[in-house]
């Protein structure tokens, strides 16, 4: 459970930079 909500958080990190590197 923990791992899996780590690398949930870590998606979520890398979706949310794309997002503001697609959005300055």
């Amino acid at each position: 459970m923990y791992v899996k909500t780590s690398i949930s958080g870590l998606v979520y990190d890398l979706l949310v930079n794309i997002f503001f590197s697609f959005n300055p």
